[in-house]
């Protein structure tokens, strides 16, 4: 997880858990999460097996995320990506989408949305 102000991975982490032990098909450990603060740290996850996906909180790291996800698009097996955005950052959605997000959520007040990707992503 990219996120430099380390607000986020401990609730999502909480969350997905709570949500995969709750689902029938699951069988496992839930995933540990990796807090980054700069894209280049990202980046060293990524070509982990154990990387299940990744999500960036991009708000005030547009151009690290792009240039990141740019670096990604060369990696024969690329994890699933996450975009954590604000609602100014709509007009990049496209972008952003071609660039290789699976998936965006705009203005996340809590953890719930992000934990819900990622628990859908660990069970498929």
């Amino acid at each position: 997880m990219l996120d430099p102000t380390r607000r986020w991975a401990a609730p999502v982490a909480t969350q997905t858990s709570l949500l995969l032990l709750a689902e029938p098909l699951f069988s496992g450990r839930p995933p540990e999460f990796e807090t980054c603060d700069t894209a280049r740290d990202v980046f060293l996850f990524c070509d982990q097996e154990s990387t299940v996906g990744i999500i960036l909180l991009i708000d005030g790291l547009e151009r690290d995320c792009l240039s990141l996800l740019g670096r990604l698009s060369r990696l024969p097996l690329r994890p699933p990506v996450l975009a954590v955005c604000r609602e100014r950052h709509t007009e990049l959605l496209p972008t952003l989408l071609e660039a290789g997000v699976d998936a965006a959520l705009f203005d996340v007040v809590n953890d719930v949305p992000i934990a819900a990707w990622c628990a859908r992503i660990t069970i498929h």
